[in-house]
């Protein structure tokens, strides 16, 4: 089998002979067998075509084709990379590439460097087999412009400690610091200098291609420092200077064009020699006790840095406790709260006590103590107060620590006994308060902590005197008093004690239930009264007695017993009604009673009856007995 390829002016097509079809007659053309096989029509037919016969196993049976490719869109000044992927056809290849800006290449993946808004369009590739195959392809390729941002304004140099503000006039930028240890940026360009060197401060503008122009700044930071506070003991002159351990001064930088100016508070002073308020290194006479701020101000590239140190002069550490030195508080006392007062160098304080209560705050002027449990049970602790002062000193400054103390006197707890009474309902309460220290006086108040009560005061001082109801004739209630002793210390001042409680049970009265089921009787006939209780397992006593009328056979019980029946023959020997009146009394098992009465009507005796003298009647309709 023999394959080839048949071209004209106008196509290019792939064939194939098969063994089956050797005998083609190309006449009158002209066919030739070796291994390239060519037949050529005669002119008058076409003006030239030339077959070329391929052996069997030359694989050129597929079209050729290209792919085409960029990294478009990108900004300008990028690279653009045109890239490109034949398949198919007979290698090798050859690329022939136009595009904008008079572009050609004959390599299969050109680069533009630095690319600008010229280089943008369309680019063509022509791509040229082994076997005179062609294919084309296309790409169009776009070249963003980064944004225009204009240029960032404010100060480029800072004091360390300071802000600087920086703007841009461009909106919609992003603000970042090269080095955040010298400076750091916030989003609205405000700059906080935090230390000595330079940092690049940049603000980037991304436009809605993503291309990002990025303009920047360099900030330099600038300092002078002083030296900690100093306690200075001798009576000479000050000399500040580069060096000297006590008022060394550092500047950021010793540049031409530097201003200095001194400037000193707080007391008498004054320059000497010719040192001035505007030398670099300035000598001072400072005057025996006072405490001078010294004040230098630092002015290099047009900014302006400020430091400043405390001399203390002839001054020690000195504390003291502020109020009274011997003070009383009561037992049950609130913490108690403690001020110190200290002299200027003093900058380091601590409390302590001879007990073991606990501060708030040991370090601190101002803090509380709270009394341990032992220390209220001693009554009388030391408390102090030391400071120090951990500032240089120069010269002899005499002891750098000092100690105050005052005496806290606990007063003693007034205390009271818990206590219990047990009374029937609408009895009258006194109860006279006592607790541990003579001459308290009381304030108290109190709540039902069961039942239903009335009478109970809610509050009140002094002795108590209620007349307590249980709204019950079944329940039981409880009342409690709760009672709180004031006691006057020898300060005059007036110390609550420990409350303690006076709980009162008051007791139902039971209700009496009387059933006369003889209320009237004749004479000679028995009572039948009946009765019973609210409260089960109470007793009875009653009194009987003739009210009106005369009557007898009634008796009294004054013996109390669970009788609760009044059985008994009452007779009247008059013609005129008697009453009879039982009282009776129900005692229930806490001694609490109730009365109630009940009235029996005994009737008089009748006498014999007498209708007249007699009478013969006759013929008549009316008579009168």
């Amino acid at each position: 089998m023999y394959s080839g390829m048949y071209s004209s002016a106008k196509s290019i097509c792939a064939f194939s002979l098969l063994p089956s079809v050797q005998n083609l007659n190309f006449s009158p053309g002209i066919f030739t067998t070796d291994n390239n096989r060519s037949y050529t029509e005669p002119v008058s037919k076409h003006k030239f075509t030339q077959v070329t016969l391929i052996p069997t196993g030359f694989t050129n049976n597929q079209l050729l084709s290209v792919t085409i490719g960029s990294n478009s869109p990108i900004c300008a000044g990028s690279y653009l990379n045109l890239t490109s992927i034949p398949s198919g056809g007979t290698a090798p290849f050859t690329y022939s590439w136009t595009g904008p800006n008079g572009f050609t290449s004959t390599q299969q993946n050109p680069i533009i460097p630095n690319a600008t808004a010229p280089n943008a369009g369309t680019y063509s590739l022509t791509v040229t087999d082994a076997a005179a195959g062609v294919t084309n392809a296309s790409i169009s390729v776009t070249v963003n412009a980064f944004p225009s941002v204009a240029a960032i304004s404010g100060n480029a140099t800072g004091c360390v400690g300071s802000t600087v503000a920086l703007t841009d006039a461009t909106t919609g930028g992003v603000w970042s610091s090269s080095n955040t240890t010298v400076a750091t940026v916030g989003n609205t360009g405000l700059v906080n200098v935090l230390s000595l060197g330079s940092s690049t401060i940049s603000y980037a503008v991304t436009n809605v291609s993503g291309c990002t122009t990025t303009v920047i700044i360099n900030i330099s930071a600038a300092s002078v420092t002083l030296l900690p506070d100093v306690i200075e003991c001798n009576n000479g002159i000050t000399h500040f200077s580069s060096s000297d351990i006590y008022y060394g001064v550092t500047y950021s930088n010793l540049g031409g064009g530097n201003t200095y100016l001194w400037s000193v508070t707080g007391g008498t002073s004054s320059y000497q020699g010719s040192s001035s308020a505007t030398s670099q290194y300035p000598n001072m006479q400072l005057l025996t006790g006072s405490s001078f701020q010294v004040i230098v101000q630092f002015t290099t590239n047009g900014v302006t840095c400020i430091d400043t140190q405390m001399v203390y002069k002839n001054t020690i550490a000195a504390d003291t406790i502020k109020g009274s030195h011997d003070t009383t508080v009561c037992f049950n006392t609130a913490p108690i709260s403690l001020t110190g007062k200290v002299s200027a160098v003093t900058n380091a304080y601590s409390w302590t006590s001879s007990g073991s209560g606990v501060f708030s705050a040991a370090n601190s002027l101002n803090t509380t103590y709270t009394p341990s449990a032992a220390d209220k049970t001693s009554g009388l602790i030391r408390i102090y107060l030391s400071g120090s002062s951990t500032l240089n000193s120069n010269g002899n400054c005499g002891s750098s620590t000092s100690i105050d103390s005052m005496i806290l006197r606990i007063y003693p707890d007034n205390t009271g006994t818990n206590s219990a009474q047990t009374i029937c309902s609408n009895t009258k309460l006194n109860f006279t308060p006592s607790s541990a220290i003579p001459g308290s006086t009381y304030a108290w108040i109190s709540a039902i902590s069961s039942g239903s009560v009335t009478g109970n005061s809610g509050s009140g001082t002094g002795n108590i005197s209620d007349s307590l109801i249980n709204v019950s004739n079944i329940t039981d209630a409880v009342v409690l008093y709760t009672i709180t002793p004031y006691a006057t210390t020898p300060s005059n001042n007036s110390c609550a004690g420990t409350s303690f409680t006076f709980t009162v049970t008051v007791k139902a009265k039971p209700a009496i239930t009387i059933t006369n089921n003889t209320a009237a009787i004749c004479t000679g006939s028995s009572s039948n009264i009946q009765f019973s209780s609210s409260i089960t397992g109470s007793t009875y006593t009653w009194i009987s007695s003739v009210v009106s009328g005369t009557a007898s056979g009634n008796a009294s019980n004054a013996v109390a017993s669970t009788t609760n029946t009044i059985n008994q023959t009452l007779t009247n020997t008059t013609s005129i009604n008697a009453i009879v009146r039982y009282r009776i009394t129900t005692i229930s098992s806490a001694g609490c009673s109730m009365t109630d009465s009940t009235d029996m009507l005994v009737y008089g005796s009748s006498s014999i009856a007498n209708a007249g003298v007699d009478q013969a009647l006759c013929n008549v309709t009316t008579t009168t007995l």
